[in-house]
């Protein structure tokens, strides 16, 4: 479920439980243009490392997509909010 929509953010909630948990995430989110991401789970920071990696590449027309790993576990419902942290250069 989209939960948020404004420029250099979004904000998306996974619906899971007991049978359907949530098993580390990995996100593809194309035409980013924020640059690097901040992560919240569930309101809270999560600080870049080994439960959180990201990257930004670029397709052929310069347009970029921001590529996210998230290593998380939940029968729960999860909020996974990304905001742009600094601009990159094209």
């Amino acid at each position: 479920m989209f939960i948020q929509d404004k420029v250099g953010s979004l904000g998306v909630e996974f619906l899971a439980t007991k049978d359907s948990p949530i098993h580390n995430l990995a996100l593809i989110i194309n035409n980013w243009d924020g640059g690097e991401a901040s992560l919240k789970l569930n309101g809270k920071n999560v600080d870049e490392g080994k439960s959180f990696r990201q990257g930004i590449e670029y397709d052929v027309e310069g347009n970029q997509k921001l590529i996210v790993f998230i290593k998380y576990q939940s029968d729960k419902n999860t909020i996974v909010e990304l905001s742009q942290t600094k601009l990159s250069i094209k």
